[in-house]
Formats: C-alpha cells, structure tokens, sequence
C-alpha cells in the first residue's frame, strides 16, 4: 500500500523551452498593450490615486498574459514562470515609461540610458500636483518605485495560479468534470482516511449520512480529456453562517487536493446519492468500489 504522501499529484516541474518562450511571447505582447495604456492613464489622469488602481490593474492583467502563456506551453515549474513573471514585469514598466516619455517630448525613446536621463529631468521638474503641492525629487522617486514593485509584485503574483494535475502520459491539464458530490461533514477526517489508506468500499458508509447544507463536504474529480485514466479527487469543506455584522457569509476550506484515485471511483461518484435508507445500502461492488479496493490491493 502506497504511503499517503503518493496519493496526491505532484507537478513534474517540467519547463519545455517551446513553453517558456510562449510565456515571453504573450507576456511581452500584454506588456507593450498594457504599458501603453498606462502610460495614456498617468498622463492625462489628473489623480495620481487612479494612477496606482492602474497599476494594480495592470499588473494583474499582465500576471494573468503569463499564467495563460504557462498554461498553453504546458509549463509546470513554479521558479520558472516566476522568473518569466519578474522579465514580464520589468518590460511592463519599461513599456510604460517609453510610451509616457514619447507623450510627453513627442519622441519615442528606447535606450534605457537616456530613458533614465529624462526621469532624472521629470524629477527635478514635476509632472503634476496633488493636493496643491507638486511632488519633486525624492517623493516622485519614492512614488514611481512603489508603482513599478506593485506592477512587478502583481504579474508574480497573477503569474502563477492554481492549476489542475497534469496528465503527463497524454500531455495535457486535466479537466474538471462538471460534477459535485456533497459529503457530511461530519465524516471529513474518516473520508480522508479511507482515501489515502484506498479502503474505497468504505465509501458506501457515507450514504447513510444526512448533508447539512449550512456544513458539507463537496468533492469535485478531475480526469484527463485524452486517456481519461488520469483522475484526481479535491474536497473543500463548506461552511455557511451568520458573521459578526448579522449577514450570511459562506467560507471554504480546503480538506486536500489532486488526490490520486481509480477511475471506478470517478465513476462510482456520478450515482453517489445523497442519503438512503439503511435497508437499500446494496452491494458493494454494484458502483465499482469493491472492485477499485481490490486493484489497489493487488498493487
């Protein structure tokens, strides 16, 4: 019986060099569109407050151009598409003080040593003012940094999301299957067990239990759309209840993730009801568990 730890998938921390240069490509194609519009943003907003939302936006989006490029290259490696988010986001900013630059002289500029040469000029001058004082030298510095480490820190950070197993036999993401199952949770700790430790029969004793929709368990399977022998299992545990304020709020919490299972089980959860009676438990293997318990044991 495999340990609890070979239950759960694990990236490969794959990088093909045909995926990192898709994530450069359309990270760096996000950079030039989103740069220059912010630069249009900080030039003609009077507000240097909607200058940091753009910022924000900006950074997401641009997160958002690496983490679909790392998808369709079929990166996996986090250190990877973190360093392309960091390239990506210093382009961004690049970008965006060219394109601010060639509004404000008329000039496109691109070496970065006169680009540095002109920000020092900015600086002493002024661009704008905020609350009737115009910000020069060290504050416009100390400004401009905090935007370029927002636009930086947001495209690492929107670079790299969460993302389904990989099938690595047939070389594509696994899909999620539409399908939800809901599960007392009363029963989390003993579910979680009879899945690692593959007693997959045990499964049937959950039918009897009665789901609270203020408190459940749903599970979610994952399967690979070529061989659909890859699948996976998630659980979140579902809370609703009243907050602090008097309003209903509903949180959740992950129980695990990308936990390895047979495809019988997959199969089993299409039909698992919500609660029957103890005298309609039936057979065991009639949903294909008993025969899934048996495989991992012969294994």
């Amino acid at each position: 019986m495999p340990e609890a730890a070979d239950r759960y998938y694990r990236p490969s921390s794959a990088a093909p060099i045909s995926g990192i240069f898709t994530m450069l490509t359309v990270g760096g194609l996000a950079a030039m569109v989103m740069g220059a519009i912010y630069a249009l943003v900080s030039f003609y907003d009077p507000f240097v407050v909607f200058s940091f939302f753009g910022a924000l936006i900006i950074g997401a989006l641009g997160g958002s151009a690496v983490d679909y490029g790392a998808r369709v290259g079929k990166v996996r490696n986090r250190i990877v598409v973190h360093s392309v988010s960091i390239v990506v986001g210093l382009f961004l900013v690049y970008v965006s003080w060219v394109a601010y630059i060639g509004l404000l002289t008329g000039s496109i500029i691109l070496s970065p040593q006169i680009i540095w040469q002109v920000i020092q000029i900015i600086a002493q001058q002024g661009v704008w003012e905020f609350n009737g004082e115009e910000p020069l030298g060290a504050e416009l510095y100390v400004i401009w940094v905090c935007e370029a480490v927002m636009i930086c820190g947001l495209v690492i950070v929107s670079g790299y999301r969460k993302r389904p197993p990989y099938c690595e036999a047939c070389g594509r993401w696994s899909e999620a299957m539409g399908l939800e199952v809901r599960v007392s949770s009363d029963c989390r700790d003993e579910l979680v067990q009879v899945l690692e430790t593959e007693r997959y029969s045990a499964l049937m004793e959950f039918r009897s239990e009665i789901i609270h929709d203020s408190d459940y368990i749903q599970l979610t399977p994952y399967q690979c759309p070529g061989c659909e022998e890859s699948c996976f299992l998630s659980a979140w545990r579902v809370i609703t209840e009243i907050n602090k304020q008097g309003a209903w709020e509903t949180r959740t919490l992950d129980l695990f993730k990308d936990m390895i299972v047979p495809r019988e089980i997959i199969d089993g959860l299409t039909s698992f009801p919500q609660e029957v009676p103890e005298d309609e438990e039936g057979d065991l293997s009639e949903d294909g568990y008993a025969s899934a318990e048996s495989e991992a044991v012969d294994d």
